[in-house]
């Protein structure tokens, strides 16, 4: 029932950031910011603040995950390498410019983790995960909802 729960705050949280990065000013500033920090600075927009904000929002998620998942799986010191690596593995599959695309990627990527203890066994797992996203890394570069560069002048 944990894991339950675990999906349903997950996707609350998920959508709050939504409306809270395209409904309100806050918000708003913020992805101005991570856009175009000279061009927000021209508009008024204190960069130095909405930066220490977005830290401060990006730990609170954070903190807010450790605590949902420390019920699940076994805290070490040494286990955050393979977290990070598996967000940005995540991210990377489903495209770094698309927001909701890392949560799809995440999505897409606990579905091959869990189809390969099905199938192979536990002990790849990691191994088949990494080993998908260089895959995908070479066939789609921007990602599952990757958009390509833009061509030309």
């Amino acid at each position: 029932i944990h894991s339950v729960w675990l999906i349903v705050i997950s996707v609350c949280v998920v959508t709050l950031l939504m409306l809270f990065y395209h409904r309100t000013n806050l918000g708003l500033s913020m992805m101005a910011v991570s856009i175009d920090a000279d061009g927000a600075s021209m508009t008024g927009i204190s960069v130095p603040r909405m930066r220490m904000l977005t830290f401060l929002l990006g730990g609170a998620v954070g903190g807010l995950a450790g605590v949902l998942v420390a019920p699940l799986i076994t805290v070490h010191y040494e286990m955050g390498l393979l977290l990070t690596l598996k967000g940005f593995a995540a991210a990377i599959l489903g495209g770094l410019l698309n927001p909701s695309g890392a949560v799809i990627g995440g999505v897409v990527l606990g579905l091959i983790e869990s189809i390969a203890v099905v199938t192979i066994s536990s002990g790849y797992k990691d191994v088949i995960s990494m080993t998908t996203l260089i895959g995908i890394m070479i066939l789609m570069p921007n990602g599952i909802l990757g958009r390509g560069g833009r061509s030309g002048g």
